[in-house]
């Protein structure tokens, strides 16, 4: 789905089918067993788990595009209340549970729901009394019985067995040499990167045959699309295959479908590529939760933000924080959880004079938590969307898709009680504003 179209890929469009540019590559071979841009691609977390940082900490260091944790925090998988799940040592057997009787009431088997389907890493074991429990890359999970709160991980390293399931959707995924997995937020998975960390593209090859070669994508020319080149001895292994371009460059392919770096990707964790055309996708192994009724909206200067289903920019409420460089660059702060469910959706986060300009942004009742997206239940009984443990909301003076206008948003409180002030922030942050940051991937 192209997230925008904007004037000047018309314009690139027009000068390059003019200037009767070079192709991107005209494939010699054929490629058995191609498929095209309907790759069904697992996804990281079924429906009802869900992402947390587990483990207790005040002090959260962010540098440049790392994740948003404290050092004793690790993003591990939990039950839909948030309560962190575990594996054990003693279930040596891949997709074999060995823990009953008196162990599973300490460590309670985490039941799948009716209904539930085994997909990508995640899969079903059947008990002894026939329950089903989730595995994830075939290690049976539990939670503990003494985790109260969502962040609690009291259950690691119990009689030196059990460990925290460390979020790792990808682990497993063999791939050769030349290429990495890493997390690209903007593609909302993990997908094949280069040495470099650069992200991969594949054309859907089945395109390449039917259109002339720069109808395919939009701007070939120009250097902007590099063929992920395979070195000669290049061994083709599982869904890494190779093919020959009518240039003699032997190219690294993915599931039958050719793989390009994007030359206008200028640091790793960017994929400003995905968007030129409906033939190019990021070679995605593993994708992120994200609800129907959102969407990935591409904004000037502030790249992707999330958005509703016409467009709109969702936003969340934050405690300022003036360390690293502040809260301004696109991720020079990335979202504290404790801080975001401290705000919640209660008055304290935003009352009714606050909701004249702020509208929550609800989720259906049928609605299922998944990833890093929860559900909050709301004062009046509706449901909210939670992103990272920050509840969403619209702003009312954005109109059009794109739109920006509630960014850096200042919430001033006045009071001459001195204990009024803001305890949200973690410890390094004095007391101080709340404002409002657009919500991004």
């Amino acid at each position: 789905m192209r997230l925008n179209t904007s004037s000047w890929v018309a314009t690139v469009v027009a000068a390059s089918l003019l200037a009767g540019c070079a192709s991107i590559g005209e494939y010699v071979n054929d490629v058995d067993g191609s498929q095209n841009l309907s790759i069904a691609v697992p996804i990281a977390t079924p429906p009802g788990v869900t992402v947390q940082l587990a483990g207790h900490t005040g002090f959260t260091l962010i540098i440049g595009y790392a994740i948003g944790k404290g050092f004793n925090q690790v993003w591990a998988y939990a039950n839909s209340e948030g309560m962190t799940l575990y594996t054990t040592a003693m279930d040596e057997e891949p997709g074999v549970s060995s823990c009953f009787g008196d162990c599973a009431k300490q460590f309670p088997p985490f039941i799948a729901p009716a209904g539930a389907n085994p997909e990508g890493s995640w899969s079903l074991i059947t008990r002894d009394d026939g329950t089903k429990q989730w595995a994830v890359h075939g290690k049976p999970l539990y939670t503990f019985f003494k985790d109260e709160a969502i962040a609690d991980d009291y259950g690691k390293n119990i009689d030196g067995v059990w460990s925290i399931a460390e979020f790792a959707p990808s682990a497993g995924i063999a791939v050769p040499p030349g290429f990495d997995i890493k997390s690209i937020p903007d593609a909302n998975g993990h997908a094949l990167v280069d040495l470099k960390g650069m992200a991969l593209y594949a054309l859907d090859i089945e395109a390449q045959r039917r259109k002339a070669s720069c109808d395919v994508v939009v701007d070939p020319c120009n250097g902007s699309w590099t063929p992920y080149a395979a070195p000669v001895l290049a061994t083709p292994s599982g869904d890494f295959s190779t093919v020959r371009r009518s240039d003699g460059i032997l190219q690294w392919a993915y599931k039958g479908r050719p793989l390009f770096t994007y030359n206008r990707d200028l640091e790793t964790g960017f994929a400003t590529g995905m968007d030129i055309d409906d033939n190019v996708r990021i070679a995605t192994v593993v994708r992120y939760f994200k609800p129907q009724n959102v969407t990935f909206q591409k904004t000037p200067g502030q790249g992707i933000v999330l958005a509703d289903e016409s467009g709109l920019t969702l936003y969340r409420r934050d405690a300022y924080v003036y360390q690293l460089g502040g809260h301004g660059l696109r991720r020079g702060i990335e979202p504290r959880s404790n801080v975001g469910r401290d705000i919640g959706t209660t008055a304290a986060g935003c009352d009714a004079s606050c909701q004249e300009v702020w509208k929550p942004f609800e989720a259906p009742a049928d609605a299922k938590p998944s990833g890093l997206w929860d559900i909050l239940t709301r004062e009046d009984g509706t449901k909210q969307w939670a992103y990272k443990s920050y509840a969403l909301y619209r702003f009312e003076g954005d109109t059009e898709p794109g739109q920006l206008l509630g960014n850096d948003y200042y919430d001033f409180t006045i009071s001459d009680n001195p204990q009024v002030a803001s305890t949200r922030p973690s410890r390094m942050t004095a007391a101080g504003a709340h404002y409002w940051i657009y919500a991004y991937p």
